[in-house]
């Protein structure tokens, strides 16, 4: 008998019946047990065999939810979005034995834009502090996979980037297009110049290498820059 419970994402979707695809695709949307059996008119038990056969994750569990690791590729420019985001605004820790990928923001949508490229399974958290009780939303992830692609990209590793980062190697137009949207997204921003219908682009970041690397591609792409490094 063949040990399914290492099946990757992918080999999931090629194992499964017609009923089961629209469990996981029920699942990936975070839909709970109670609106699957609804959806599909099945039991509880029928999603359980389901979930023990590929080892996938019980509903209930915050450290090991579910994502589509097919969107890690280096081809795929939604995924170089996520990376240009997690480069200005992300991090990446170790805690009780598991690598964390996070982000806290003020804006819920970017972190809605990072689970719809991975099809994630968790919950953007939300909160308050501070004695203007400021808003926060707070999104964790943690996949083996991702952590490794990550350090690979970044150049071994992306715990400390904050000093560290590099600007990456980027296979297309395409991807590196959304990366630097992403990077935007993540620490840009357009003002005013003197009062007048002119907006300039500034971003911010504490690595030399990434800098250095960023005003390349900007030249190569005839956009004018200037600035401190």
């Amino acid at each position: 008998m063949i040990d399914k419970t290492n099946f990757t994402m992918e080999q999931i979707k090629n194992d499964c019946s017609e009923l089961e695809l629209m469990i996981l695709e029920r699942y990936l949307n975070r839909k709970t047990q109670k609106e699957i059996m609804e959806d599909l008119g099945i039991t509880r038990g029928k999603i359980d065999h389901f979930v023990a056969r590929y080892k996938l994750n019980r509903f209930k569990d915050r450290s090991k939810y579910m994502m589509d690791e097919s969107a890690i590729d280096i081809l795929n420019p939604n995924y170089w979005y996520f990376l240009g985001f997690f480069a200005a605004d992300g991090n990446l820790h170790s805690t009780g034995g598991s690598e964390v990928i996070q982000f806290t923001l003020k804006d819920r949508e970017p972190l809605e834009d990072i689970i719809k490229i991975f099809r994630y399974t968790g919950t953007i958290k939300e909160y308050v502090k501070g004695e203007k009780r400021n808003k926060y939303f707070h999104l964790q992830i943690i996949n083996k996979k991702l952590v490794e692609s990550i350090n690979n990209i970044f150049g071994g590793d992306a715990h400390r980037k904050t000093d560290t980062l590099i600007y990456p190697e980027i296979p297309n137009k395409d991807c590196e297009s959304m990366f630097i949207r992403g990077f935007w997204d993540g620490d840009g921003c357009f003002t005013l110049s003197n009062n007048k219908r002119t907006y300039v682009g500034e971003m911010y970041c504490q690595s030399e290498s990434f800098i250095d690397g960023f005003y390349k591609c900007m030249e190569k792409y005839n956009i004018h820059v200037t600035g401190n490094t």
